[in-house]
């Protein structure tokens, strides 16, 4: 995607976007503070027109984010100092990644809710977003430990000595050079479309990636097993 469909509000001087937030927050300024750093200090600032900052569904209660056309995004904020940086941090991650024309972002690619291909995803996602932040020496949503213990909430067929080398080699892709979308959802259907070696630990092992359609097929068998 480029600038100026990103944003249609181009001008010749270098734009900063305006930040607002809804009313209610105990932890307004905060916020502001840490949202207007970030975008200080990535490429973001210049690339969205407008930043506004919302309670999350009670339901929910969790960050998210939504890019909008129009050089719009909504933020979706936990009115909590508990690691407020790093929970920032990683959504707005998700942006940059999201408008970065290397990553190849289509939302349309996207797994389809409800399916096990989808936690999987999301999951690897998280951690190409952790990884970056942590190696940079900056706030992350998760540490390098609980990101690891949720490997198996994702691929509960594997043995703790296959899981542990999979992470390590998840944790490294960062140093890469780059992920892009394309190669996440791949790895959602084949976590070892690029290391045939640990394809084959595991199948010496006795272990094999098993396909599971739904959520609640990935769910049933983390309990059961």
């Amino acid at each position: 995607m480029g600038y100026s469909e990103l944003c249609p509000c181009k001008r010749e001087e270098k734009i900063v976007a305006e930040v607002s937030i809804a009313p209610g927050f105990s932890n307004e300024q905060t916020i502001l503070k840490q949202v207007e750093k970030f975008l200080q200090e990535t490429y973001l600032d210049g690339k969205l027109c407008n930043v506004h900052v919302k309670h999350p569904p009670v339901e929910a209660n969790i960050d998210m984010n939504y890019l909008r056309p129009g050089g719009l995004l909504e933020l979706e904020v936990v009115d909590s100092l508990e690691n407020l940086e790093g929970r920032l941090r990683h959504e707005l991650m998700h942006v940059v990644d999201q408008v970065d024309e290397a990553f190849g972002y289509d939302e349309k690619k996207v797994p389809k809710p409800g399916t096990a291909q989808l936690r999987r995803y999301k999951y690897l996602w998280n951690v190409y977003i952790d990884s970056r932040l942590i190696k940079a020496g900056r706030p992350a949503y998760a540490t390098c430990a609980s990101r690891e213990g949720e490997l198996g909430e994702c691929w509960p067929e594997f043995s703790a000595d296959t899981r542990k080398g999979l992470f390590n080699y998840l944790w490294a892709l960062s140093d890469t050079g780059g992920l892009t979308q394309k190669q996440i959802i791949q790895l959602s259907k084949d976590v070892f479309k690029f290391r045939k070696d640990l394809k084959a630990q595991a199948q010496a092992r006795g272990e094999r990636l098993k396909a599971f359609k739904t959520l609640e097929e990935l769910r049933r068998f983390t309990v059961d097993s």
